[in-house]
């Protein structure tokens, strides 16, 4: 990541896949490296935060990252895969992250695709 650019999160309250994300960023020693723009759905930040990504995507979802100034990227797994390859780990290495994946992520996905 650069020195002077510090990438942007915008994660919403209570999503399992902003989680994810956190939870690699995290265990993977990364989370400070970025600012945080976190809201609850239905809020006013909320709204603010739709009206700051509307013009850089066809559909707004979450987890979405400013990786560079002016460049924007959206989807969990494509954002860990960024970050994991930029630095360097293997997020089936880690353990928690795992754990999450496979045991409440998967169920949390699993109700929600019956």
């Amino acid at each position: 990541m650069s020195a002077t650019f510090k990438p942007t999160l915008y994660l919403k309250h209570a999503c399992p896949f902003s989680f994810k994300l956190r939870v690699f960023l995290l265990e993977a020693g990364l989370l400070d490296a970025f600012a945080l723009r976190e809201f609850v759905s239905g809020t006013d930040d909320e709204s603010d935060v739709h009206r700051e990504l509307e013009p850089h995507f066809e559909k707004v979802s979450f987890p979405t990252a400013q990786i560079a100034d002016g460049t924007f990227m959206n989807e969990s797994d494509t954002l860990i895969a960024h970050y994991a390859r930029e630095a360097g780990v293997n997020p089936a290495a880690m353990p928690t992250f795992r754990e999450y994946v496979t045991g409440p992520f998967a169920t949390i996905i699993s109700a929600y695709s019956k």
